[in-house]
């Protein structure tokens, strides 16, 4: 594997020394140390085996040589992308609270207008239009139950994602959720119809109007226990899907968090027992290992934080020749997340 190599170092001719500080640093064997340690690291942690979207690598290493200073170490791991899938089912449940509240909302202000709408309609008179306008009122539910049918599906997508349901579970729940809007929709479509059948009540004759008023009054209780079994139904498997993917979210982030500590263990590990590779670093100098995606959240971050490990050459070499382990290599570098 080729490797996009880059070396730091600056040759500043009229200051005194520099060219004799250069020397003290080999570039041509500092580049093949540096790319035969990085490469030696990405195999033996496993970094390049998958080939994702394009060919391109789930992970790798990418060296630098900053100079004076040591050596950057580039990492990229498939644990990052397993972070953005939580904090990506983090925030579509952020996002389906603010559309269920809209939902709410948007339901209440309804039933108002139509209510009001009916008072002045009928001149405060409890005549049978009012009635079963009021009754059409309180019973549509379509922007709570099609909120409540949204949250279902992301939750059941969330959980997918994490692995906590299987494809054919799946399946099946998309089914279900599809079969519920569609009942929804032919509700609608019958709620709407006999909105036109009420307003026409005026123009039958008396006879043909009781006949309508039998007719729509049992439509709309048909309506009535349809409605609402349908709108406890979406309710009750939002609510269910959403604790478990709350169940699911702290769990998948549980493991996360245990992978990332047992791939930084992998790391020193590795690095230790590679260290004679780098054999041409100065012992002053160090390795910087920069993780992409793995740092600690803060509350002031507004990206996704890296994590930093930072090691002094002379330490890696200590551990390298047995005098130290790596556990102790651990504890002498420096990390930070940024």
């Amino acid at each position: 594997m080729i490797k996009n190599f880059s070396i730091g170092i600056f040759i500043a001719i009229l200051l005194p020394g520099s060219f004799s500080a250069a020397q003290e640093v080999s570039s041509r064997e500092l580049r093949s140390d540096i790319d035969s340690f990085s490469l030696a690291v990405e195999e033996a942690l496993d970094l390049n085996q998958g080939t994702g979207l394009f060919g391109m690598n789930f992970g790798e290493i990418d060296p630098t040589y900053l100079y004076g200073q040591g050596i950057l170490l580039e990492v990229r791991t498939t644990l990052a992308n397993k972070r953005n899938r939580s904090r990506l089912s983090s925030l579509n449940s952020v996002m389906r609270q603010l559309q269920a509240d809209d939902a709410f909302e948007r339901l209440i202000r309804g039933s108002t207008d139509l209510l009001s709408e009916t008072k002045a309609l009928n001149s405060g008179v409890e005549s049978f239009y009012g009635l079963m306008m009021d009754r059409i009122a309180k019973m549509e539910f379509s922007p709570v139950i099609r909120a409540a049918l949204q949250q279902a599906s992301d939750s059941a997508r969330s959980l997918s994602v994490m692995g906590d349901l299987d494809d054919k579970s799946y399946e099946v729940l998309r089914s279900e959720f599809g079969s519920l809007r569609q009942v929804l929709d032919e509700n609608e479509v019958q709620l709407e119809k006999i909105k036109e059948d009420l307003s026409e009540l005026g123009n039958l004759s008396q006879s043909e109007s009781f006949d309508s008023q039998l007719d729509i009054r049992t439509r709309i209780e048909k309506l009535e226990k349809n409605t609402g079994s349908l709108r406890a139904r979406a309710l009750e498997k939002a609510e269910q899907l959403r604790m478990m993917e709350e169940t699911a979210e702290q769990a998948y982030v549980t493991r996360w968090e245990s992978d990332v500590v047992l791939f930084e263990k992998d790391l020193y590990r590795t690095i230790c027992r590679l260290g004679s590779i780098l054999d041409a670093l100065p012992l002053e100098q160090r390795i910087s290992v920069l993780l992409k995606g793995l740092g600690e959240e803060s509350e002031v971050a507004t990206k996704i934080p890296d994590k930093l490990h930072i090691l002094l050459n002379q330490d890696i070499q200590e551990c390298q020749s047995g005098n130290i382990g790596f556990l102790d290599l651990f504890e002498r570098s420096r990390q930070y997340s940024y």
